[in-house]
């Protein structure tokens, strides 16, 4: 006997066909062309399955050699359906025996839409009204578009030049002011300390008493 035979019989990968040792059995034998050893199993041939009466779903099969025998349960599910209103689990009943089994839970969502106040999707079951959320794949709302600066008109010598643009922080009504060199005295305003009146933030509005730093000149209050 060869090495390589020699070293696969030790591991147990013998050589050799298996056999059925009688006639109605199922005990099958293997005996190695190398070393001679034996391996037994039982292989059954069973049939197919077949029902045991009309209104049962107990199903059996025979070995076609031993006659041994095997059972089980095969249902024979219709299509899922709801069993109330407001609910949306299903269920499905065997067509043979009546038995019936929760199946799963199958909601009826509408469109998807804008959940407000959000930047999420939201849409709602039709039957027991539950939600589904998703982040928005709505495009983003366009962001309002900033006034364009527009100069004041010049006034007598002692009152700044202002410009009145939308505040940066709420973007919202109000005047936000920026300074620029009082026609009296070419100093600079001091505005860019006011509040917004919309959103309480920085940036400027604009008031009364706005005042040039150097020669005192009151600004001009601009909506």
């Amino acid at each position: 006997m060869g090495l390589f035979r020699k070293l696969g019989c030790a591991v147990g990968m013998h050589k050799g066909e298996f056999r059925y040792v009688r006639q109605g059995s199922c005990d099958m034998v293997q005996v190695c062309e190398a070393c001679k050893h034996e391996t037994h199993k039982v292989v059954h041939a069973y049939g197919d399955w077949r029902y045991l009466a009309p209104d049962k779903c107990n199903q059996g099969c025979e070995c076609k050699r031993c006659g041994d025998q095997q059972s089980r349960i095969q249902h024979d599910y219709g299509r899922p359906a709801y069993k109330s209103s407001g609910d949306c689990a299903t269920f499905v009943t065997c067509a043979r025996c009546g038995h019936e089994q929760r199946d799963e839970v199958r909601h009826q969502f509408g469109e998807w839409h804008v959940k407000p106040g959000t930047r999420a999707d939201e849409r709602v079951c039709s039957r027991c009204y539950a939600t589904e959320v998703r982040p928005t794949t709505s495009p983003s709302p366009e962001p309002p578009v900033e006034s364009i600066p527009r100069p004041v008109a010049k006034f007598r010598p002692g009152f700044p030049e202002q410009k009145a643009i939308t505040c940066p922080d709420c973007r919202g009504a109000g005047s936000h002011v920026e300074p620029e060199p009082c026609y009296n005295c070419m100093g600079s305003g001091t505005d860019r300390s006011a509040v917004c009146r919309v959103c309480n933030g920085k940036g400027s509005t604009g008031t009364h008493s706005v005042k040039c730093r150097r020669c005192g000149g009151h600004g001009f209050y601009y909506e």
